[in-house]
């Protein structure tokens, strides 16, 4: 029974540690693009198509092995009344932040089943050799899948921990429909389908103060 428990810890423990470099998500602030406005425009649209590294560095990972490319949007209000910015006013296709979620953190959930499911039960098999036969076990035999398991609850814990820290970056990070101050800038992360991705599109605003709906060339940013 001892060799047994020897080689199921063994075996936890190597997939434990072996995914433990996943277990916390890290990004990078977005840095808002520096512009100068032109007087005689009232709104502008500046978007910059994030790289494979940029990707990585302010998104976590790199969406572009998913099939999406993603864009960082600035919106630009340089009149003196306030503008409505819905995003399905944007000429591509843009997928919804509850998606993107759930699809940067899905093999997170099948890492804590995969994980936290055996942990649970290397505790419990310890924990009942224990109450009924110590001496049949022994006490190493006992108390590592106990250590074992609790270091892979813990795990799990922090992917999970880890998944709610992305969803919060996700979604101070994505561009949200806003009312738009005059003289105000709205900026944000859009994630368009690799396919329907284009360096000339359009986004339709609409001018709250005359009531009236303005579409706007969006321009590439450089530098």
């Amino acid at each position: 029974m001892k060799h047994r428990f020897s080689f199921f810890s063994f075996i936890l423990s190597a997939a434990i540690f072996s995914s433990c470099s996943n277990a916390y998500y890290e990004s990078k602030p977005l840095e808002s693009i520096k512009t100068k406005p032109k007087v005689e425009e009232k709104v502008a649209v500046f978007y910059r198509p994030l790289s494979k590294k940029e990707s990585k560095a302010y998104l976590g990972r790199v969406w572009q092995r998913s099939g999406y490319q993603p864009v960082q949007v600035v919106i630009e209000n340089y009149s003196d009344s306030s503008i409505r910015f819905v995003r399905k006013g944007i000429s591509m296709p843009t997928e919804d932040l509850q998606i993107i979620k759930e699809k940067a953190h899905s093999s997170t959930k099948l890492k804590v089943l995969v994980v936290g499911a055996p942990s649970i039960a290397s505790i419990s098999m310890g924990l009942i050799g224990l109450a009924l036969s110590p001496a049949t076990f022994g006490v190493s035999g006992i108390l590592l899948p106990i250590a074992v398991g609790g270091t892979g609850v813990h795990t799990a814990s922090t992917w999970i921990k880890a998944d709610l820290k992305l969803d919060k970056d996700y979604e101070e990070k994505f561009l949200t429909d806003k009312e738009i101050d005059g003289g105000a800038i709205h900026e944000g992360i859009i994630f368009v389908p690799k396919e329907d991705f284009s360096d000339k599109f359009r986004v339709k605003i609409f001018d709250t103060k005359h009531e009236r709906l303005i579409v706007v060339q969006a321009k590439k940013f450089k530098g």
